[in-house]
C-alpha cells in the first residue's frame, strides 16, 4: 500500500497537502422537524372526529342510562360533522403547528392539540363538560396517532436533551 493512500486510510492529508476540517450546520446537527406534515393532520382531524363521534355517543348514553341512540348518534356526528370538524381542525391544527414548528418532541404537539380540543371545546359547548372534555381527549388522540408519520419524517416522541 502506498503513503498517501495508507494516510487517507488513517485520516490524515496526503503528504504535501492541507487537511480540510468540515464542520456540520449547527441547525442540521440533531434538529429535526416534529411535524407529520399536510396529510398527517387531514388524518389527525378524521381520527379526532371519529373519535369524538364515539365520546359524544358515550356521553349521551351516559346522561340517558341507556345505548339505545349510540350507533345513530355516532353516524350522524361523522355524517354531519365532518365539514365543520375540518374547519375547526383545519383551525386548531395550524395554530399547533404554528406554535410547534420549531419543537424537537412531538409531546409539544400533542399537548397543543389537547389544549387547542380544551378551547375549541369550551367556545363550542361553552360550560358542558362532557363534550368540552371529549373534544380535548378527541384532538390529543387525533395528534397522537399520527406520531408515526411525524417520526417518519425523522422526530422522536421525546426531547433529544
Amino acid at each position: 500500500m502506498c503513503d498517501e493512500q495508507q494516510d487517507n486510510d488513517l485520516g490524515r492529508a496526503p503528504r504535501g497537502r492541507p487537511m480540510e476540517l468540515t464542520v456540520p450546520e449547527p441547525a442540521s446537527e440533531g434538529r429535526r422537524r416534529a411535524t407529520p406534515g399536510f396529510l398527517g393532520y387531514a388524518l389527525a382531524i378524521a381520527v379526532s372526529l371519529v373519535i369524538f363521534a364515539f365520546g359524544l355517543a358515550a356521553v349521551d348514553a351516559w346522561e340517558a342510562g341507556n345505548l339505545r341512540d349510540f350507533p345513530d348518534i355516532v353516524f350522524v356526528v361523522v355524517l354531519f360533522g365532518a365539514i365543520p370538524a375540518a374547519v375547526v381542525g383545519a383551525v386548531g391544527a395550524l395554530v399547533v403547528h404554528l406554535l410547534t414548528w420549531r419543537a424537537t418532541s412531538q409531546s409539544w404537539g400533542v399537548g397543543g392539540a389537547t389544549v387547542a380540543g380544551l378551547v375549541a371545546g369550551y367556545l363550542l359547548y361553552g360550560d358542558e363538560v362532557g363534550p368540552v372534555l371529549v373534544l380535548s381527549l378527541s384532538a390529543g388522540l387525533g395528534r397522537l396517532a399520527v406520531v408515526p408519520l411525524a417520526t417518519a419524517r425523522g422526530a422522536s416522541l421525546r426531547s433529544p436533551h
